[in-house]
């Protein structure tokens, strides 16, 4: 009775592993940190993120834009943009009670995304 697949490659994983080849072929396969040049490393901007201790508007500004506290500048970007479209005025017809609810949403996104940005400039 022929083996079933996972019959043979949990035999080859067992091999590998006791071989002690599976490691260090993976590690040979993956670029590691002190391959890259250092001009390459220089480049890379540090992260900028938010205070470890944030003040209750802070926190609020976080809740509307859906952020946690560990958030980058890039991350808060973007779910700055994300709301911004999906609250937009124009995407909800001809409703006016839909588009009064957006305004007021789109305001505070824009109110918690300047509350935020000072943090992430430079």
């Amino acid at each position: 009775m022929p083996d079933s697949m996972y019959d043979r490659l949990g035999d080859m994983l067992s091999d590998a592993l006791e071989s002690g080849n599976f490691f260090a072929e993976r590690a040979a396969a993956e670029p590691s940190v002190a391959d890259e040049s250092p001009a390459k490393a220089e480049k890379q901007a540090p992260v900028r993120r938010l205070p470890e201790k944030m003040s209750s508007r802070l926190l609020a500004a976080c809740k509307v834009l859906e952020l946690d506290g560990n958030a980058g500048a890039e991350e808060a970007k973007k779910a700055y943009h994300k709301k911004l479209k999906y609250y937009h005025p124009d995407r909800h017809g001809d409703n006016p009670v839909l588009q009064k609810v957006a305004r007021d949403k789109t305001r505070q996104v824009l109110e918690a995304w300047e509350t935020l940005r000072p943090f992430f400039e430079k």
